[in-house]
């Protein structure tokens, strides 16, 4: 994990930390079902992506609040995607935004980091959560812009679904 990204995503995860309300609208039923074993799949720029490990961590910081990440990997070649939110998620969908945002995703490939961005606004949809056996199951789509240097390339276009079992 770069540098860049890691300060990044530790400027995020104390936005996220800091935020007391859940913003998410009520969804009732539909999308991604919340039994079956984990996955993580994905188009990015329109070719299919698959995450070889999937991760769910919810953490509870001494600051108070709640953050969850979603995070697929990939081996080779190592790509990264991570979705953030400032919540323990109910059924509902949470916009992503840019770094300052509540909630934010990100895509690396190797040492170079893109995030989310507030000009065009991503989304994640969670269709099911399970207490009980610790699952989060739904979808995302957003546009990722490169972290640092300024956003001048080419913008990476994501999309996916989800079904992960989440550690505290």
């Amino acid at each position: 994990m770069s540098y860049l990204r890691l300060l990044a995503l530790a400027g995020i995860l104390l936005a996220l930390t800091t935020c007391s309300e859940p913003e998410h609208a009520m969804t009732t039923g539909g999308g991604v079902s919340g039994s079956g074993p984990p996955f993580f799949t994905a188009t990015l720029d329109g070719a299919p992506w698959i995450a070889d490990t999937v991760e769910g961590i919810v953490l509870t910081p001494s600051a108070g609040g709640v953050a969850t990440l979603v995070i697929g990997t990939r081996r080779v070649p190592r790509q990264t995607i991570t979705l953030g939110l400032a919540t323990f998620p109910a059924t509902g969908q949470f916009v992503l935004g840019g770094i300052t945002s509540k909630h934010a995703a990100f895509f690396d490939i190797d040492t170079i980091s893109y995030i989310s961005i507030d000009a065009r606004p991503g989304l994640v949809s969670v269709d099911a959560v399970n207490a009980t056996d610790s699952v989060l199951a739904g979808s995302f789509t957003f546009e990722a812009a490169r972290l640092l240097p300024p956003d001048t390339g080419a913008h990476r276009m994501l999309s996916g679904t989800f079904r992960v079992r989440y550690v505290h």
